[in-house]
């Protein structure tokens, strides 16, 4: 009886070593897979940085490579699915790291090839066509995990179209093309998923991106909401108010209404419950105020950027067009808070509770001065990019003034990382816009549309912008 029991006691201690092995194990990939995950981003944060001072590399190589190393990160951060079984958390990730392997290895052949590769264009080998079609699959798995079915279906419709364009209907229909084809257009040329998204992406909004970082990371946020409250503060609903105002504020240096959100919500919407607002007003006045952020002026979200390369205009220049709807926009949301407030008979917020804004701006107002930057240079004929750079240059020492917002080493590598982080959801959606520009561009499905869309208005201005705007919203 004793040795049976000495037996059981021996698989027992067995048993528990085992899961502490496994658990020591599993605690060490997730290590190693957080430190690989931050360096990578960090190594696309600095390239970035230097390439926009000091000149990008050749087209191919360097945004290629970008996407590449954004992709690893996209598989490495985004789960294959958002609800599944422990078992099944293994699988994925064995998958996941096969799908890491595969896009390194392509990677590494453009790279190690990219004379003969680049010269290969307009004549793909049969190996260029094989990893090319591994790398348009890879993108769109990407897609699915970070920005969801939709722009899957879209880019998949638009790239598999080219295939059976014969079979196809209406503006559709049309020669068919070969695989090879399609590869060299969408994979080793600028006109598929390296065109204008990707190249406004990786030269434009990265550096914003990390300067909102930085921003935000000096305290930013909070004064600017501080800012709004002593603006709005003494009026009716004012805590919607000062959402919206900060919310602005907020967008006017990150263009992303997820950052924005984060940045601002987290303290308006209780504070706008506080005061008698529903939460789902709350919650809908805090989104769709973010969602204006991308429209506000100076940086706008990456659209702003394409637009602007499209129609070859000076950013500089495009920001006075975009300020008459920016402040319509939020002209609008204000009234309609203000009627909510009103019809709800709120009142307004506590004396105490509201900052005053003199001895605000005489304490953080040097908070401002990067923004002010950005404006001044880039209305005297400096590029975004450059703008960008100044702006930063500008804010590190800024940041240095008061202890509170003063960056360790640690935390500033970190900011660099968070902007990369936040570039993924933005560059994955921008490459799977390029397989549908390839896909419209070579089909010539874009001006078959066109056309039908002046024939219908008949050279009427006002119907042809409805119609644009109905087929911009369809798709």
């Amino acid at each position: 009886m004793a040795n049976s029991n000495s037996l059981f006691q021996d698989e027992v201690i067995k048993e528990s070593q085992l899961e502490e092995a496994i658990s020591q194990t599993s605690f060490n990939m997730g290590l190693i897979k957080k430190i690989t995950a931050s360096s990578l981003a960090l190594f696309v944060a600095l390239l970035v940085l230097y390439a926009s001072a000091y000149g990008q590399p050749s087209y191919l190589y360097y945004r290629s490579l970008i996407l590449s190393i954004i992709l690893i990160l996209t598989f490495m951060l985004f789960p294959m699915f958002k609800k599944m079984r422990p078992s099944l958390r293994n699988i994925t990730g064995v998958i996941d790291t096969l799908l890491i392997i595969m896009v390194a290895v392509i990677q590494s052949y453009v790279i190690l090839e990219f004379d003969q590769f680049a010269r290969r264009q307009g004549s793909p080998t049969d190996l260029d066509v094989i990893l090319g079609t591994i790398y348009v699959l890879l993108l769109l798995e990407a897609t699915r995990r970070t920005v969801g079915w939709l722009l899957v279906i879209l880019a998949g419709f638009f790239i598999g179209q080219l295939l059976i364009s014969d079979k196809m209907p209406w503006i559709f229909f049309g020669p068919p093309m070969r695989l090879s084809e399609i590869i060299d257009f969408v994979w080793m040329r600028d006109e598929g998923i390296y065109s204008v998204p990707i190249m406004s992406v990786f030269t434009y909004v990265i550096p914003f991106l990390i300067f909102a970082s930085f921003l935000i990371r000096s305290g930013a946020g909070k004064f600017f909401i501080e800012l709004a409250i002593s603006f709005t503060g003494r009026q009716v609903g004012g805590p919607a108010k000062a959402a919206i105002v900060s919310s602005g504020f907020m967008g006017s240096i990150s263009g992303s209404a997820v950052a924005n959100v984060v940045g601002t919500g987290t303290f308006t919407i209780p504070m706008m419950q506080r005061v008698g607002y529903k939460k789902e007003f709350a919650g809908a006045v805090e989104a769709v105020a973010s969602t204006g952020g991308q429209i506000m002026p100076p940086v706008m979200g990456a659209a702003a950027f394409i637009l602007a390369q499209n129609l070859q205009m000076p950013y500089g220049e495009l920001i006075l067009y975009a300020l008459i709807p920016a402040f319509l926009y939020y002209l609008a949301l204000y009234f309609s808070v203000h009627l909510e407030a009103k019809r709800l008979g709120l009142k307004t917020l506590a004396k105490e509770s509201i900052p005053k804004t003199a001895p605000l701006l005489m304490e953080r107002g040097y908070l401002l001065l990067p923004l002010i930057i950005i404006l001044i240079s880039l209305f005297m004929g400096f590029s975004a990019v450059r703008s960008a750079l100044l702006a930063i240059i500008a804010l590190v020492p800024l940041m240095m003034i008061r202890k509170s917002t003063r960056l360790s080493p640690v935390k500033f590598l970190s900011a660099l990382e968070d902007a990369v982080r936040d570039l993924i959801p933005i560059a994955i959606a921008c490459g799977a816009a390029g397989l549908i520009i390839a896909g419209v561009n070579i089909s010539g499905v874009g001006l078959k549309f066109a056309y039908l869309i002046t024939t219908i208005s008949q050279g009427q201005l006002w119907l042809t912008l409805i119609l644009v705007m109905i087929s911009v919203l369809s798709f």
